[in-house]
């Protein structure tokens, strides 16, 4: 499907665009499939279209690992092509609306190729930070590795997932 990728992304802008009071839109990583800057440029040249806030985290189609497009540039871009963007790096908070928090992670291993993921100390920290801030209000965790899995994988899981569920 990689052919059609444009039209089914302009599709689901379509319908995301008539669905009535949504607050915002979430992309949690494999915003392009090669990660050159020229195809994030494109991702945005859609997305940009949403007339709702968007958001993003990276995946691991979209860092090149010893290239380019690195979690840096990426942050960079976000915040040159995104409005809503205000982040200095590729993981964040903010709060929507009263009684909701949301936190985004970027377990990305930028250092060698793999689909795995792993959240480091320092975001371990800073997620335990935000839950304990966000008090009685509702929390929604983005990011590209599930915590959990809802199928077996050895090649897309977060290595340290038992560090997470501590916090």
């Amino acid at each position: 499907l990689t052919a059609d990728s444009r039209d089914l992304l302009d599709d689901a802008i379509d319908v995301i665009n008539h669905t009535p009071d949504l607050d915002f839109v979430f992309f949690t990583g494999d915003l392009v499939d090669v990660p050159f800057e020229k195809n994030l440029l494109m991702f945005f040249e859609h997305v940009n279209k949403l007339k709702y806030p968007y958001y993003a985290v990276p995946g691991n189609h979209d860092i090149c690992v010893g290239g380019y497009l690195n979690k840096l540039l990426f942050v960079e871009l976000m915040q040159k092509y995104n409005k809503n963007f205000k982040f200095s790096k590729t993981y964040y908070s903010f709060t929507p609306k009263s009684g909701y928090k949301v936190i985004a992670l970027d377990p990305i291993i930028d250092n060698r190729i793999t689909a795995n993921g792993e959240l480091s100390e320092e975001q371990l920290i800073f997620l335990d930070k935000e839950i304990k801030e966000a008090g009685n209000s509702i929390i929604l965790i983005f990011m590209h590795v599930p915590l959990k899995q809802p199928f077996s994988s050895d090649n897309h899981r977060l290595l340290n997932a038992e560090a997470m569920y501590r916090v």
